[in-house]
């Protein structure tokens, strides 16, 4: 049985549902698009630099990293543990 009343739903157009309901909002996703490959593009040659100079990481630097990411993950833990609690 179809809704009736205030809670019944006009159906949407296809062409709607393919354009995102406003054809704003399809251009803004198309400009975003084209503002990111412009970005990659104009900072590939800097990455490319970047990975040349850089210094290899040892197994002493892999320690280093690990230590305040684990810090963090129990943070985290001990955060939502204590969200629990409550």
């Amino acid at each position: 049985k179809p809704a009736q009343g205030p809670q019944a739903v006009a159906p949407v157009a296809k062409s709607d549902r393919l354009l995102g309901g406003n054809p704003m909002d399809l251009f803004l996703k198309i400009a975003m698009a084209a503002i990111l490959i412009l970005l990659l593009v104009r900072l590939w040659p800097a990455y490319k630099q970047w990975q040349e100079r850089s210094t290899k990481a040892g197994a002493g630097y892999w320690a280093a990293a690990l230590l305040p990411l684990g810090a963090v993950v129990l943070l985290v833990i001990l955060l939502i543990l204590a969200m629990r609690a409550l």
